[in-house]
């Protein structure tokens, strides 16, 4: 089992509160080189993790750092007592991942697509655990 406190390549970039939420960003750097980003919408009211921005850099692609990134919202999502993570998923490098690439990966994540946004129930955790 992995733990958050044990990733050292992963690092709270900013932190912004507004009227309608939270936003957090966390960069995934391996060797000093920029690997990957992950922001984040904390919305209390409706009580969802909204993923604003998954990406991880070309070169470091299907080796898990994207399900790292995925956890980390996850776990993130736990630990604010939300009950839902959400997001929309569209490619931003479409030339390489198409967005049918994107709803297939998120579905084997167990993420349930309705209309254009995908949808996942958050699970309680152990504290700062990734499963």
């Amino acid at each position: 089992m992995l733990r958050i406190a044990d990733i050292k390549r992963l690092a709270k970039t900013y932190e912004i509160h507004g009227e309608e939420g939270e936003v957090r960003g966390f960069r995934l750097t391996i060797d000093g080189e920029k690997a990957g980003e992950l922001v984040v919408k904390l919305q209390r009211k409706e009580r969802t993790l909204w993923i604003q921005l998954l990406m991880v850099e070309q070169r470091y692609r299907r080796r898990g750092y994207g399900t790292e990134l995925l956890r980390l919202a996850e776990k993130v999502a736990s630990d604010a007592r939300l009950s839902r993570i959400a997001l929309r998923p569209y490619s931003l490098d479409r030339f390489h991942i198409q967005d049918s690439e994107l709803r297939s990966w998120y579905t084997s994540r167990g993420y349930t697509l309705s209309a254009r946004t995908m949808y996942r129930d958050v699970e309680e955790r152990g504290e700062g655990v990734i499963a």
